[in-house]
């Protein structure tokens, strides 16, 4: 069965990597190549992002000073004026800066899994990844043009390449997604080819 192959394609959009503590099963692993790296290296490198300065007036948060490394109260600043705004920042005109963004997924967890998460000993999974979107064969993850429209909701990287043909359907990655859901539940069957 394709689910139990012993790797899969799956799309990324800035997702994160887990560090496993305590009971945390570790259910996929992020490729051992980097994505892109703070040197402009890696498989696909990608720029930070920051607000265009023509947007900025007195009632939005100046961009944090360091991108790679802002301070908590910058976040924390910039989270509240977000959230006070009701999402008029997504449509906002982001610009690509000049440093470039390290991924830190090369070798570490994308998938985890904890049989007792929390007080209430419930289960969890998690994903880093997007297993329920479509993936491409050839395509790398790319900044976005820069244009006026770069928009948190438009989106500021995008997949370049060919767009030759999908991996496969849009199911690929969904009976993973399923019995996942299953487990959570308590409810995995125990025949790997009947659906949860």
């Amino acid at each position: 069965m394709e689910c139990f192959e012993s790797q899969r394609t799956m799309r990324w959009w800035g997702g994160p990597a887990f560090v496993p503590q305590g009971n945390t099963v570790v259910l996929g692993w992020y490729p051992s190549v980097k994505i892109s790296d703070g040197a402009g290296g890696g498989l696909a490198p990608i720029h930070y992002w920051e607000l265009n300065s023509s947007t900025i007036d007195d009632t939005i948060p100046c961009p944090v000073t360091s991108l790679s490394n802002p301070t908590d109260k910058e976040l924390d600043d910039y989270i509240e004026w977000m959230e006070a705004n009701d999402g008029d920042w997504s449509f906002m005109d982001y610009d690509p800066t000049n440093e470039w963004a390290e991924t830190y997924l090369a070798g570490r967890a994308a998938i985890v899994a904890n049989p007792s998460y929390g007080s209430g000993g419930g289960r969890a999974v998690a994903f880093g990844p997007h297993p329920e979107d479509p993936i491409w064969q050839d395509d790398v993850i790319q900044d976005e043009e820069d244009n006026s429209s770069n928009t948190l909701m438009n989106g500021l990287y995008t997949w370049q390449g060919p767009h030759t043909a999908y991996y496969s359907s849009t199911e690929y990655n969904w009976r993973m997604l399923r019995r996942a859901a299953a487990w959570v539940a308590g409810d995995v069957p125990d025949s790997s080819t009947e659906l949860p």
